[in-house]
């Protein structure tokens, strides 16, 4: 009966071994499952992201290829400070007339 019972016991320990080792490679397998599962969510988020400000990208080149530069700015500042030189000078001319009609006699 001992040889019996020896036998018992290793195949009891072998059989709870063998369970135990199992159970951690369940539980380490589904933690690997969890984090790869996590990971894919992960990567379809970032790729809609990419996706959708790639196209915000495209949107804002579009409009800011319209918008005057710098020379075309620069440009439109001496247009302005020639014109403000001629209205300085209609402006003189208009109150010259104006101080004549102020100032003049009726007859």
């Amino acid at each position: 009966m001992t040889a019996s019972m020896d036998a018992k016991f290793w195949l009891d320990l072998a059989q709870w071994s063998t369970t135990i080792a199992l159970a951690i490679y369940i539980y380490f397998s589904n933690r690997r499952k969890a984090t790869t599962d996590s990971i894919v969510a992960l990567d379809k988020v970032v790729s809609e992201q990419q996706l959708s400000n790639e196209k915000r990208l495209s949107h804002v080149e579009s409009e800011i290829s319209h918008l005057p530069t710098h020379n075309d700015l620069k440009n439109i500042n001496n247009t302005l400070s020639s014109m403000e030189g001629s209205l300085k000078g209609l402006t003189r001319a208009v109150d010259i007339m104006n101080e004549y009609l102020l100032n003049r006699k009726e007859h």
